[in-house]
């Protein structure tokens, strides 16, 4: 799906800046922290614009938000964004290389139970090293 697909089925403004920075997140399945972006984007977009989009993007569910252990946040393309799925899901990310893999969804039981609960965000990060990682070090 195209950048200006996503951003129209979610009720956002297409903008220039708002789809080189999904096709950027589209083109590769890693999560970029807001000083990646700066860097891929120094002579195109500026650094108070690259906030603004990623909080747009985020807010529509387009982009997930991860803080890792560190307090370090990143963004991902949510590959839901676009299917009416807003079901929290767990991701693991890789602390080498930076991809992100989307976990398998919560036990349904699981879901029911917070449902129950007010929950303003519920994030579940799972932190290693991947496969391909794992296959270099060794």
């Amino acid at each position: 799906m195209k950048a200006s697909e996503i951003l129209r089925k979610s009720q956002l403004r297409v903008t220039p800046h708002r789809c080189s920075i999904l096709n950027h997140f589209i083109q590769y399945d890693r999560a970029f922290t807001p000083p990646d972006l700066e860097t891929v984007f120094k002579d195109e977009i500026d650094r108070v614009s690259i906030y603004r989009n990623l909080n747009s993007l985020s807010n529509s569910n387009i982009l997930c938000k991860l803080v890792d252990s560190r307090g370090i946040t990143s963004y991902v393309f949510d590959k839901h964004s676009g299917c009416g799925d807003t079901q929290n899901h767990p991701h693991f990310i890789c602390k080498l290389c930076h991809t992100v893999i989307e976990l398998p969804e919560l036990p349904q039981t699981y879901i029911q139970h917070l449902t129950s609960l007010k929950i303003d965000g519920f994030n579940i990060l799972a932190e290693g090293k991947c496969k391909e990682c794992e296959k270099k070090e060794n």
